[in-house]
């Protein structure tokens, strides 16, 4: 269904996001977040998680994704459908609307080994 690169900016795409994903996906349940001084306390296990680096620094999380996308060089028609109807599926918007976080935990998720797809 995609174009003649559409494979290979498959690959590029979840390997650029492969980071974020391991950011999103593994930190810590948000449960585990308090503003109270024993805070740390629920926290503390999960210290490993919070010193993970974001590349591009933790605003990368919160740019559109249409916008990553475009970053990446993903500009086959077929992908970008795709991803445009699973960012609105996900959350109602296109995909320069949504989150990258969003789509980096969701893509992390569904084709992750032993995932849905």
């Amino acid at each position: 269904y995609g174009g003649p690169k559409a494979v290979q900016q498959w690959k590029q795409l979840m390997a650029a996001l492969k980071p974020y994903s391991e950011v999103v996906y593994n930190s810590p349940p948000f449960c585990a977040i308090r503003e109270d001084p024993w805070a740390v306390v629920s926290l503390g296990r999960f210290w490993d998680r919070l010193l993970k680096p974001i590349p591009g620094g933790p605003q990368k999380l919160t740019e559109p994704f249409g916008d990553f996308l475009k970053a990446n060089g993903v500009d086959d028609v077929f992908i970008q459908n795709y991803l445009g109807m699973f960012c609105f599926l996900l959350q109602g918007l296109p995909s320069y609307g949504a989150p990258t976080s969003m789509m980096a935990y969701m893509m992390a998720d569904l084709y992750r080994q032993g995932g849905t797809c």
